[in-house]
């Protein structure tokens, strides 16, 4: 066994690493039956970890557990051997010693164990143990020295100077900018009213003068921003100067600087990735500007795209916008700085989850949307039925459909839905071939059914927004047991007026029923027709139309006419 005095020296920076590698927090059967020691890691090799602090300055960090004791276990037991070792009042470095072995070094102070450091601690950096050991004893000896430092009586008096002047600065910093603040807001108030009074005359004193709260904001913010930072500073000077609290200010400096060290270092490293990004999202936006002009054109009838409708072919430029965008999306992912860590995929995760259970309706919609428009049912300005629904269609999104009702009411009605029922488009055919309109009448069965129909043809020929083409014609639909139903088959070009057309047209099948002489009547008698007036209006009846006298003919039980007399009674 080889024992070797502490040498006061700094070794290469290979072995200081090595050294600080060593757990300080390992202990012998000495010492309280606390964890071993085994490696760890210095603030500046490994920034993870749990942190070995005195008097609030990290000295290095523990990274894994050995056996039971976790990275917690051991960082404590550290900290209150160094707190013990720093407290000493006879301490000394030249109490540390080094016991070097095959393999290993162990650390003593005042013969009771402190660590031990093997050869699986230095392998990383090929140093020896008893230089590693060397190094780490070097750390804790300043350590402990500016710790000790820090509570002299010279110490507290120079602390307590600095502070009294500190605090007088900071009050006079905070009466000085009072009172420019005081100031500066007087300033802009007083020009105001110079500006405004020159400007009255040119109609600009409104607009200038909602400048002024504006400016007034700025500067209070101004004001308490500078605030901030002056009361910040005078603590940052106070916990360092204080010497119970000067460790702890430089930890607090420490957490402070380090995110926006982490932060700036991943920066410096992403540029490229950055460069990436920002190259592939300005190409993606002016692709989606020549899209948005493309089918912007198109849907004005300019320019012509294959396969694309004018009605249709802004929906069809957001379909290809959504679709340049998740591309985007998923070909700048794998670039973004912190994409492959646990939080940002946690997220990922998180997001997509709400968007999966809040979009599923959604979804429904766009996909009916989809299937909707591609086929070409309907368009804009189409005259259709939907459910219960009859209107004009006046606009289609990705989502809904929005009808005007007959009766001027906006409808809107999902995507999803309409494409789980039935739609009824009445303009489709109509701007070709032609809507059917169909109507039907009932005429006794005393009526010839040739005149019947040249009536209804003649009527229907009346009205105005009837064609020509193809010509109108009349179905017998059914024979009843009372009367004949006759069917008109009309046609139209403007189905969006179809109603008006149903209208105008019963209303010349009056007209054409009247004048020919035959009542629209579904006669549900048996006899004793004679003696009533007709119900064809007066203004279509004859001047020498009179109504017909009533006979009653009755015979006896014998079946001989006249009841004995055989002359009819009439009335």
């Amino acid at each position: 066994m080889i024992v070797k005095p502490i040498a006061c020296r700094r070794p290469a920076v290979a072995v200081l690493f090595a050294a600080l590698a060593f757990v300080f927090a390992g202990s012998g059967a000495a010492l309280a039956q606390e964890p071993p020691a085994t490696a760890a890691q210095p603030a500046a090799a490994t920034p993870r970890g749990v942190p070995i602090a005195l008097d609030g300055e990290t000295l290095f960090y523990v990274t894994k557990g050995v056996g039971p004791f976790t990275a917690e276990d051991r960082a404590a037991a550290a900290e209150r051997r160094l707190s013990l070792i720093a407290s000493d009042p006879f301490y000394s470095v030249a109490l540390f010693r080094i016991v070097a072995k095959p393999g290993q070094s162990a650390i003593y102070y005042r013969d009771h164990l402190v660590g031990i450091i093997t050869d699986q601690d230095t392998a990383p950096t090929g140093g020896t143990t008893e230089e590693a050991a060397a190094a780490l004893v070097q750390m804790v000896n300043d350590s402990v020295t500016r710790f000790r430092e820090r509570r002299a009586p010279l110490a507290w008096t120079r602390a307590g100077i600095i502070m009294g002047v500190a605090t007088l600065l900071l009050a006079v910093l905070v009466v000085a900018l009072r009172r420019a603040r005081r100031r500066l807001e007087a300033f802009i108030e007083a020009r105001q009213k110079t500006a405004l009074s020159r400007e009255m005359q040119r109609g600009l004193a409104a607009a200038l003068g909602k400048t002024i709260p504006v400016q007034l904001k700025a500067l209070r913010l101004l004001y308490f921003v500078a605030l901030i930072a002056s009361s910040a500073l005078y603590l940052g000077v106070a916990f360092t100067i204080v010497p119970m609290t000067k460790g702890y200010a430089l930890a607090a400096i420490d957490y402070v600087v380090e995110p926006v060290r982490t932060l700036w270092q991943g920066f410096l490293g992403s540029v490229g990735d950055v460069i990436f990004i920002i190259v592939l999202v300005v190409l993606a936006r002016y692709l989606i500007r020549a899209l948005r002009w493309a089918f912007s054109e198109a849907a004005a009838g300019s320019l012509v795209i294959p396969g694309v409708a004018a009605d249709w072919a802004m929906l069809a430029f957001k379909v290809l916008r959504i679709g340049v965008v998740a591309i985007t999306a998923v070909v700048v992912y794998p670039y973004i700085p912190g994409s492959d860590t646990e939080a940002f995929k946690g997220i990922g995760i998180f997001a997509g989850a709400l968007f999966t259970i809040g979009a599923s309706g959604m979804a429904g919609n766009i996909v009916g949307g989809l299937a909707l428009t591609f086929a070409g049912t309907y368009h804009v300005g189409d005259r259709v039925k939907i459910g219960e629904v009859i209107g004009d269609v006046v606009e289609t999104t990705l989502m809904l459909t929005r009808i005007r009702s007959i009766r001027n009411e906006i409808v809107t009605i999902p995507n999803a839905t309409i494409l789980g029922g039935h739609v009824v488009n009445y303009s489709t055919e109509a701007r070709s071939r032609g809507l059917a309109l169909v109507t039907e009448v009932t005429i006794g069965y005393d009526a010839p059914w040739r005149k019947v129909h040249d009536l209804l043809i003649q009527a229907a020929r009346r009205t105005p927004a009837i064609l020509q083409t193809p010509a109108p014609y009349v179905l017998q639909h059914s024979l009843n047991d009372y009367h004949v139903s006759y069917e008109i088959w009309a046609y139209t070009a403007n189905a969006a007026d179809m109603f008006l057309t149903y209208g105008a047209l019963h209303q010349n099948i009056q007209d054409a029923f009247n004048e020919g002489g035959i009542e629209i009547l579904s006669p549900g008698y048996a006899s004793l027709r004679d003696g009533n007036t007709t119900t064809i209006p007066a203004s279509y009846r004859d001047e020498r139309y009179a109504a017909p006298s009533f006979r009653v003919r009755v015979s006896d039980p014998a079946g001989r006419p006249g009841g004995g007399s055989g002359s009819p009674k009439e009335g």
